[in-house]
C-alpha cells in the first residue's frame, strides 16, 4: 500500500496539471454519487391549502375542496385579463399559488387537477407555473387545456431553491382542487452517468495530448489533435450556454427530436410516422425527411434531458463531425498537415455553415454540410493521378458514407450534391469513362443505395402520391437571388443576412489561390488535380446563386424536369458546395506555397487564413452565444408551438387542410354509429355498427399514409380506405356491429429493406473478419 501511494505521489508530482483536473472530477463525482442518498423531494397541495395572488380577485373553496375566484369577479377579471395582454410574456391573470417551499437541484413532475366552465379540448383555460427564485429554471409553464389533470416535467437548475406552484387563469371560473410535485430520481443517475462520459471523453484527449502519451507520440500529431480540438471548441462554443438560440426553423427541429423520441416510446423503430404531430393525427416527415442523426438528441429527451439542451448536444456534435471529416477528407487529399488543417478550419468556420447551425437552425443541412469533404475525398481518389492503388481501389468507400450522411439528413442537399457530382464528373470525363473508374463509381453507387434502402423503397413509394412538397412548383427562384456584393462581404452584424455570404476568410482564400495561379509557372500537379475543379464548380456555385436565370431554365427543362433539377427552395443553398470549393482552394493555395516558395511564407499564408476565419467565426459565434438572437429553453413537446405554424407542412396529402387537426373527433358519413371510441399513437378503436343497406364510413383524426391497415376486428366487413380530404376512414359493410382498430403497421417490404440494410451494415463492418472465418478454399 505503501508503494502504491509512492508511486501515485510521483506521477502527480510529475503531472500537477492532470492531477488537479482528477481531483476536480473526482469531486463533481463524488457530490453526484452522493446526491443519490439523498430523499426523493415531493410536494402535494390541496385547493384549500392554496391562496389568492391577488388582493381585488378574491377566493373561496368549494365542497370538493376546489379554490376559485368569488362570485362577482367576472367584471375585475376582464380588466386585469386586458391589462396581461398587452404584455407579450403574459401567461394569464395570476389568481391562486401554492405555499413556498424548497427543491434542490433536479428534475421534477409536476400536476394539477382543475376544472373549467364550458372547458374543451384544444382551449386553453390557464397556466401552471413552477416559480422559481435564484436559479434558472427550464419547462416551467404547464398549459390547462380543456379539463381534467394535466402534467409535465421542469427542471430546476442550482442548488436548493425556493419554489411556488402558482396558476394564471384566461378564465373567472377556473377551479383547481390540487396541485403536486415529484421529484424524477433517475434524473440524477443520468446526470452522474452523463458526467462520467465527459469526463472519460475530456481523460483521452488529455491522455493524448501529454507528451508522455503512447497513443501519439508523434509530437506533430499531437499538435495537430490540440488544433482540431481547439476548433472545435470554437466554432461549438454557443452550444455551451444555457439555453439555444431562436431561429427560423428551431421549432420545427424541435418537433422532429421531440416525435422522434414519442415515435421510440410509442415503439416505432425506426420512426416513420410521428404519432404526436398535429395534434395525434400523425405525420410522415421521416419517409421524405432522412434524420438518422437526430435519434441521439431523441435518446437523451427519453433520458431526461429537457430538448434545448438536446438540441444543443446535437449542434455540438454536428461542429465535431464536421472538423472531423474535414480534417480527415482532406488531409487525405491535401498530404500536408498544414495545407489540411488551414482546408478544414477555413471549411468549419464558413459563415453559411454557422449561420445554418446558430441562426436558421436548419440543422439538415448543417448536418449535410459535416459530410460533403468526404464526397470530395473520393472523387479526388477515383480521378486523381497521385492517389495510391489502395487508395483508388477504395474510393468508393467515402463516396458510399458521404452520401449515406446526405440521404440520412437532407434531401435537398442530396440533389444539389448529386447534380455536383454529374458536373463533377463531366469535367473529367475521359477519365470517367475508364473501366476500372466506373466499376468503382457504380459499386459506390450500389452500396450507397443498399445502405439506405431501409429509407429509399418507403420515400420512393410515397412519391407515388400527391403530397404538397411533390405538387410545389418551385417557379420564382429569381426572386430570392443574392447580389453578388451581398455575398462577398467580410463579415456583418446583421444576422438576419448573414446567411447569404460567403464569408471573409474563404473570399480571400480563393483570392490567394488565384494570386498563386497567375504568379507561379511551376505547380505542383496534386494542386492543380484539386484546385482547378474546385475553382470552376466554385465559380459555378457563385453564378448559381447571384445570376442563374432560373425562370428561363425552368421553362426549357419543362415542368417534369425541372421540378427535380430546380426544387431547391433558394438558391443560396449552392453556398454549401461553394463553400466546399473555396476550403480546397485555401488548401491548395498553401500547399502551393510550400512548394514553390519557403515553408515559413506558406506557414504565414496558412496562420493568416486561419486566424482570420477563426476570429470571424468568434464574432459570429459571441453573438449567438450572448443570445443576440435571443434564449430559447424549450422544454418539453408541450412548449412548442404546433406543426402548424412552425412548419410547411409539404408532406401532408394534397387536399388536406391542416385546420382540420383542431377536431379531434370521430364523424361517421353514411348512416354509421359509434358507441365507444378511443385513440391512441396512430391508432384508433372503435365499436360502431352500420344498421343500413349500404356501405358506411367512420372518418378517423388520422392523416392517411400507407400504411395504415386493420389490426382487429370482432364484427363484419371493414376497409381502410382514404377520403377525399386525406383523412383515414374505415368503410363498414350493411349490418356492421362491432368492434374494429385500425393502426399504422410497417409494409412487411420496409422490414425486408431493413433487413438488407442491416446486413449490408454488418458485411461492410465485418466482411474481412467473416472471410477469415469461413474455411479456405482447397486447389
Amino acid at each position: 500500500m505503501k508503494q502504491l501511494f509512492t508511486t501515485l505521489g510521483r506521477r502527480a508530482a510529475a503531472h500537477p496539471l492532470r492531477t488537479v483536473l482528477v481531483i476536480l472530477q473526482l469531486a463533481v463525482l463524488l457530490s453526484l454519487a452522493a446526491a443519490l442518498t439523498r430523499p426523493v423531494q415531493s410536494a402535494a397541495f390541496t385547493g384549500a391549502e392554496m391562496t389568492g395572488l391577488r388582493d381585488q380577485l378574491p377566493v373561496t373553496t368549494d365542497d370538493r375542496g376546489g379554490i376559485r375566484l368569488q362570485d362577482g369577479c367576472d367584471e375585475t377579471f376582464a380588466g386585469l385579463a386586458e391589462a396581461e395582454a398587452a404584455d407579450e410574456n403574459s401567461v394569464g391573470v395570476g389568481v391562486f399559488s401554492s405555499p413556498w417551499f424548497s427543491l434542490w437541484e433536479g428534475r421534477y413532475e409536476f400536476s394539477i387537477d382543475y376544472a373549467a366552465a364550458n372547458a374543451r379540448s384544444g382551449v386553453t383555460v390557464g397556466t401552471l407555473r413552477a416559480n422559481v427564485t435564484m436559479t434558472q429554471s427550464a419547462g416551467y409553464d404547464l398549459t390547462l387545456d380543456g379539463d381534467g389533470t394535466v402534467s409535465g416535467h421542469f427542471w430546476v437548475q442550482g442548488r436548493r431553491s425556493d419554489l411556488a406552484l402558482q396558476v394564471y387563469a384566461d378564465t373567472p371560473d377556473l377551479t383547481v382542487y390540487a396541485v403536486r410535485v415529484q421529484e424524477d430520481w433517475g434524473w440524477r443517475v443520468v446526470r452522474l452517468v452523463t458526467a462520467l462520459l465527459l469526463f472519460a471523453a475530456l481523460d483521452l484527449l488529455v491522455w493524448a495530448l501529454s507528451p508522455d502519451s503512447r497513443l501519439l507520440p508523434d509530437p506533430r500529431r499531437r499538435a495537430v489533435l490540440f488544433g482540431l480540438a481547439a476548433l472545435t471548441v470554437l466554432v461549438c462554443y454557443p452550444t455551451f450556454s444555457d439555453f439555444a438560440g431562436h431561429g427560423p426553423d428551431t421549432y420545427f427541429h424541435y418537433n422532429r427530436i421531440w416525435s422522434i423520441a414519442q415515435g421510440l416510446r410509442s415503439g416505432q423503430f425506426p420512426v416513420r410516422i410521428y404519432p404526436d404531430f398535429l395534434n395525434g393525427y400523425g405525420y410522415a416527415s421521416p419517409i421524405f425527411y432522412g434524420e438518422a442523426l437526430l435519434y441521439f438528441p431523441a435518446l437523451l429527451v427519453l433520458a431526461g434531458f429537457p430538448l434545448y439542451q438536446a438540441f444543443n448536444a446535437l449542434l455540438f456534435v454536428t461542429g465535431a463531425l464536421t472538423v472531423a471529416i474535414g480534417w480527415i477528407s482532406f488531409s487525405r487529399m491535401l498530404r500536408s498537415r498544414t495545407a489540411a488543417f488551414t482546408a478544414t478550419a477555413l471549411y468549419a468556420t464558413a459563415a453559411y455553415r454557422l449561420t445554418d447551425c446558430y441562426w436558421r437552425h436548419g440543422i439538415g443541412e448543417a448536418i449535410a454540410i459535416a459530410f460533403l469533404p468526404m464526397i470530395a475525398w473520393g472523387f479526388w481518389a477515383l480521378y486523381a493521378d497521385d492517389a495510391s492503388p489502395r487508395e483508388h481501389d477504395r474510393a468508393w468507400l467515402p463516396l458510399m458514407l458521404g452520401f449515406t450522411g446526405l440521404i440520412q439528413s437532407h434531401t435537398v442537399s442530396t440533389e444539389i450534391m448529386a447534380l455536383t457530382s454529374v458536373a463533377l464528373v463531366l469535367l473529367c470525363l475521359p477519365r470517367a469513362l475508364r473501366r476500372r473508374n466506373l466499376l468503382i463509381l457504380l459499386k459506390g453507387a450500389g452500396l450507397t443505395v443498399l445502405l439506405n434502402l431501409w429509407f429509399l423503397v418507403p420515400f420512393l413509394q410515397y412519391l407515388r402520391d400527391p403530397y404538397r412538397g411533390t405538387a410545389l412548383e418551385n417557379h420564382d427562384l429569381n426572386a430570392v437571388r443574392t447580389s453578388v456584393g451581398f455575398l462577398f462581404r467580410l463579415w456583418d452584424d446583421d444576422l438576419s443576412t448573414s446567411a447569404l455570404r460567403i464569408g471573409g476568410a474563404l473570399v480571400l482564400a480563393a483570392a490567394l489561390y488565384l494570386l498563386c495561379k497567375a504568379v507561379f509557372r511551376r505547380w505542383p500537379r496534386r494542386a492543380d488535380q484539386i484546385g482547378i475543379p474546385a475553382a470552376l464548380l466554385g465559380a459555378a456555385g457563385v453564378y448559381l446563386v447571384c445570376w442563374m436565370d432560373w425562370n428561363s431554365l425552368y421553362e426549357i427543362l419543362g415542368t417534369p424536369i425541372a421540378k427535380i433539377l430546380c426544387n431547391i427552395q433558394f438558391p443560396f443553398r449552392y453556398l454549401m458546395p461553394v463553400s466546399l470549393c473555396f476550403a480546397l482552394l485555401g488548401g491548395c493555395a498553401v500547399l502551393c506555397l510550400q512548394h514553390c516558395t519557403t515553408r515559413q511564407l506558406a506557414a504565414g499564408a496558412a496562420s493568416i487564413l486561419v486566424v482570420l476565419g477563426c476570429l470571424l467565426a468568434w464574432m459570429d459565434c459571441g453573438m449567438y452565444a450572448h443570445g443576440y438572437i435571443g434564449r430559447n429553453r424549450t422544454a418539453e413537446g408541450r412548449d412548442i408551438q404546433s406543426g402548424k405554424d412552425n412548419s410547411m407542412l409539404e408532406y401532408l396529402p394534397v387536399g388536406f387542410d391542416e385546420d382540420w387537426t383542431d377536431d379531434t373527433s370521430f364523424h361517421t358519413v353514411g348512416g354509421a354509429v359509434i358507441t365507444d371510441a378511443q385513440r391512441g399513437d396512430l391508432c384508433c378503436t372503435v365499436t360502431a355498427e352500420n344498421p343500413s343497406d349500404a356501405d358506411a364510413s367512420v372518418e378517423l383524426p388520422l392523416i392517411y399514409y400507407p400504411g395504415y391497415r386493420l389490426t382487429a376486428n370482432d364484427g363484419g366487413t371493414v376497409s381502410v380506405a382514404k377520403t377525399a380530404g386525406g383523412k383515414v376512414a374505415a368503410v363498414l359493410s350493411p349490418g356492421y356491429s362491432g368492434t374494429f382498430t385500425v393502426r399504422f403497421v410497417e409494409p412487411r417490404l420496409w422490414r425486408l429493406c431493413e433487413v438488407i440494410s442491416l446486413l449490408t451494415a454488418v458485411a461492410l463492418l465485418f466482411g474481412r473478419r467473416l472471410r477469415r472465418l469461413l474455411p479456405a478454399r482447397r486447389t
